[in-house]
């Protein structure tokens, strides 16, 4: 769980600020394991056919991928910075937190291709609304942060709450989406309220990298029947006196989200209070290697038909998509223990190519079966023919 952020407020300049620090930090500590463990997620039968809620915007669908930034925790040059960096890496997201004079920032998010879930920060009565009344006709808003952690049990908001909200977007900017962020916890009481909903999956180093895939599978039952677009909040941060994550394990989280179908993904965090992405290089440099990926895939994802496929393993899982009459086959080893003698039966396959030539690619087609040794942590992107 990161940071519960009221939407109408700020945070910058305030005395009850270290306070604030560091109780944030201790919550973050204590409740990264409770909270992936709420709602008893459990995983997509095998051999399924997955259907998700494409994101549109300006009459357009898109898939979705970049970093939040908790922009109060930084400095203005430090948001600014983080843009041009998130731009020139290929993401198409960014989720700041803005005032109503930061209409240069949109503006250059406009021009690296970079749109934005805005989280409204400014100190007064009517903040919330002088934000959305500023930016509510930019093309590369996608929309309005309404609640973060919306089912902490530590920062209790209501349905009743986060409605109010949602009402004061749209009576500003209908045409602009609504978002908030929280985990599987009585998911069921808040889906509905908005647009989009993002579903934090913070399991490392504490439990298995399957929690990300379990929770969205979870979450997705529950998404997908109400209309609402599905956001995996993926981590790439460290609560306090935690490692942070490994770019293997980044990569791993990202494709679960993928076969599991979600409309987008958001990486927790760039920058927050006790976090900066700027100091992890080599996991920086994976993240740009993901965008690029999921830039290649992007087609797929939206125009193609996702489904699972069985492995016969708990450990390891499969999805394939099938686009413009070539198929995509994604094998994802989810522990960190190698996986011996995998075969996989594709009896119509003749031909398999690694689709991104820089990453490891050990398997082999021998009579319509796919062999080899995977990985710890290994994933496996294949065009089949």
């Amino acid at each position: 769980m990161h940071q519960t952020l009221p939407v109408q407020r700020t945070m910058r300049n305030s005395f009850a600020w270290p306070i604030a620090l560091a109780c944030g930090a201790a919550l973050m500590a204590l409740l990264l394991i409770y909270q992936t463990r709420q709602g008893q997620p459990a995983t997509n039968p095998a051999n399924t056919m997955l259907s998700s809620t494409r994101i549109v915007l300006n009459g357009k669908k898109i898939f979705p991928i970049g970093l939040y930034h908790v922009s109060w925790a930084g400095t203005p040059q430090q948001k600014h910075d983080a843009l041009e960096k998130i731009g020139a890496a290929g993401f198409n997201l960014m989720h700041p937190a803005l005032d109503s004079n930061d209409m240069d920032f949109v503006k250059r998010a406009a021009e690296l291709g970079v749109n934005l879930i805005i989280e409204p920060n400014e100190p007064n009565g009517n903040g919330t609304r002088d934000v959305i009344e500023a930016f509510k006709d930019e093309p590369n808003v996608l929309g309005w942060l309404v609640a973060d952690d919306f089912n902490s049990e530590s920062h209790v908001k209501t349905p009743q709450t986060i409605q109010e909200q949602v009402d004061l977007v749209k009576s500003i900017a209908p045409n602009q989406h609504t978002y908030m962020s929280g985990n599987t916890r009585t998911l069921d009481a808040f889906v509905g309220l908005t647009d989009m909903i993002g579903i934090q999956t913070y399991s490392i180093p504490t439990e298995a990298l399957s929690v990300t895939d379990q929770m969205l599978s979870y979450s997705l039952t529950h998404t997908a029947p109400n209309n609402v677009s599905l956001i995996a909040n993926l981590q790439s941060w460290s609560a306090t006196n935690r490692r942070a994550p490994r770019p293997d394990e980044v990569r791993n989280i990202t494709y679960q989200a993928l076969i599991n179908g979600v409309d987008g993904i958001l990486y927790y965090t760039y920058l927050d209070p006790t976090w900066n992405l700027e100091d992890h290089p080599k996991l920086w440099a994976e993240l740009t290697r993901i965008a690029s990926e999921v830039q290649v895939l992007t087609p797929a994802i939206l125009n193609g038909t996702l489904r699972t496929i069985d492995s016969g393993l708990p450990e390891v899982r499969i999805g394939q998509w099938s686009y413009n009459e070539q198929r995509y086959v994604v094998i994802i080893n989810m522990t960190s223990n190698p996986v011996t003698k995998f075969s996989l039966e594709l009896p119509e396959v003749t031909q398999i190519t690694p689709l991104f030539e820089d990453r490891p690619t050990p398997l082999t087609l021998v009579n319509g079966v796919i062999v080899g040794n995977l990985g710890p942590t290994s994933v496996y992107v294949y065009l089949v023919e």
